[in-house]
């Protein structure tokens, strides 16, 4: 605790700020490993189809074509 008293206030900001982000990292990785996705690894199906840009743009191309 000899460090903390001898720092400087932009040290110990320096230093809370590295305490926040490991804490926020510690959280992270627990949601991570721990969350409600972790334990399930099959897709949830979604409703209707999906098309990609280059199927818009195709279907469009055939109808301006007609």
């Amino acid at each position: 605790m000899d460090l903390l008293q001898n720092a400087t206030d932009n040290q110990i900001a320096v230093i809370g700020c590295l305490v926040a982000l490991g804490g926020s990292f510690g959280l992270l990785s627990l949601s991570f490993f721990f969350g409600p996705r972790s334990s399930r690894q099959e897709e949830i199906p979604i409703a209707g189809k999906i098309t990609t840009a280059t199927e818009t743009t195709a279907e469009q191309a055939e109808r301006k074509a007609a």
